[in-house]
């Protein structure tokens, strides 16, 4: 189990900004796609690093996506 994270896969990362707003008394929060980029050849730790360097940001959340081609 070990081995596969610490082989490498290509990723791509979604940066969005996240909004919040009351409409009709109810709390509705938004994604706004804000940057896209993939990085080929990383381990699943490694890319795990980089999206929570970006979580840390109060209104941005990063997403990553294996790609599998």
């Amino acid at each position: 189990m070990k081995q596969a994270f610490a082989e490498k896969h290509d990723f791509d990362f979604s940066v969005s900004y996240v909004h919040t707003s009351v409409v009709a008394g109810r709390r509705v929060t938004v994604l706004k796609p804000v940057n896209a980029f993939a990085l080929f050849g990383i381990t699943i730790f490694e890319a795990q690093k980089i999206a929570k360097s970006i979580n840390v940001l109060p209104q941005y959340i990063c997403t990553i996506t294996l790609i599998t081609d």
